[in-house]
């Protein structure tokens, strides 16, 4: 559950799920956004979030 104005960093996101999860399942990469595109059902639409990818890796 997000608190308001805390912030998230990839290192502490890394850390967290390293405690948690085997070494051979921890993603490789993680993009963190501030709020994920949904549709009026609230689906997340993984069109637009492919299309971001982009800009998210630079």
């Amino acid at each position: 559950m997000p608190v308001a104005g805390a912030r998230l960093t990839e290192q502490e996101f890394f850390s967290w799920a390293a405690e948690r999860i085997a070494n051979f399942k921890l993603p490789r990469r993680a993009f963190l956004v501030e709020e994920l595109p949904r549709n009026a059902s609230m689906k997340v639409i993984k069109g637009e979030l492919r299309a971001r990818l982009p800009t998210l890796m630079t």
